[in-house]
């Protein structure tokens, strides 16, 4: 679960309530105005292969580098530190598919070879 730049909590809302819905996957309305389950990707992979695909990868998004936009600009004018930011945060996306904002995936029906 990956907090969004610029999303603040309302006040709300305490330590246990932000736990509750990493542990949960449930929304609460002061986290979102849309009622929805976040999967964890053990989850996610279930109920794909309960639907008749076959997982062929899973993968985060946006797990380390939620920096501002400003500061990722800023970092390109460093290429070799731009390009290793790139591959820490490609390898931890693809390490930890439940630690990013979302799950990225490949399927396949499972009665075809991949």
């Amino acid at each position: 679960m990956a907090l969004h730049t610029g999303w603040l909590p309302e006040p709300e809302i305490g330590g246990e309530e932000l736990l509750g819905v990493y542990r949960t996957g449930r929304l609460t309305e002061h986290f979102s105005e849309h009622q929805a389950k976040m999967l964890h990707a053990a989850e996610l992979r279930s109920l794909l292969g309960r639907s008749g695909l076959r997982v062929l990868d899973l993968s985060a998004t946006e797990c380390l580098l939620s920096l501002p936009q400003s500061q990722l600009a800023a970092l390109r004018s460093r290429p070799d530190m731009f390009a290793a930011l790139l591959q820490a945060e490609v390898d931890a996306c693809r390490r930890s598919p439940d630690a990013g904002g979302h799950i990225l995936f490949a399927a396949t029906p499972s009665d075809r070879e991949a």
